[in-house]
């Protein structure tokens, strides 16, 4: 800090940042980004082992989406012990903290160490399918089943409206709402 042109030192902030702080979701973003960048560089290192989309060995080991984090990684208990400690680095870093409580492993295909992953990560055991932000995950997509929670989600919107008299031009509109927002979110994962 400059007082009359002459440096001063720093002073620390006290009161933080509130919820609802219009600056609140950009600092955010910064730092979700930069545990997006590590998983990364952690991957490039072989310190975690991500999940590979490409033959030239594009590697994801994390996908984000505010304030979800998703792990694509092999199962390995060195890798987990490594996540957790990234995890901890991001924690006394950025004072966000990791909700184990919330948080799960799940498997994919046969793995006799996910009880020990479990424990390293102090997480619960979820087997597939799982959902994610409202999307079935680990199902096959030609199943009857991952078109259900659709369906299910098409007649409570549409039920609310079963009272109402609307007209048929009414009814045609609220119908091209509803089918277009929940099939166009689920058509974009499949």
């Amino acid at each position: 800090m400059l007082v009359n042109r002459i440096p001063k030192g720093f002073f620390k902030g006290s009161r933080g940042l509130k919820q609802g702080d219009p600056l609140s979701p950009y600092l955010f973003i910064i730092v979700v980004e930069l545990l997006g960048r590590i998983t990364v560089k952690a991957s490039s290192v072989c310190l975690i082992e991500g999940f590979s989309i490409s033959r030239e060995g594009f590697v994801v080991p994390c996908i984000q989406f505010v304030d979800d984090s998703l792990f694509l990684l092999k199962v390995e208990v060195e890798g987990m012990h490594n996540l957790r400690c990234i995890l901890l680095i991001m924690e006394v870093v950025s004072s966000l903290k990791a909700n184990w409580a919330k948080s799960s492993v799940s498997p994919m295909g046969a793995c006799s160490t996910i009880g020990e992953i479990a424990s390293v990560l102090g997480c619960d055991i979820a087997p597939l399918p799982i959902t994610y932000l409202g999307l079935p995950i680990g199902m096959q997509a030609s199943s009857k089943e991952l078109w259900n929670p659709v369906v299910k989600k098409v007649g409570q919107r549409l039920a609310s409206w079963k009272g109402h008299y609307l007209s048929k031009g009414g009814k045609l509109i609220l119908l091209k709402s509803v089918l277009s927002n929940i099939l166009t979110y689920y058509l974009s994962v499949f």
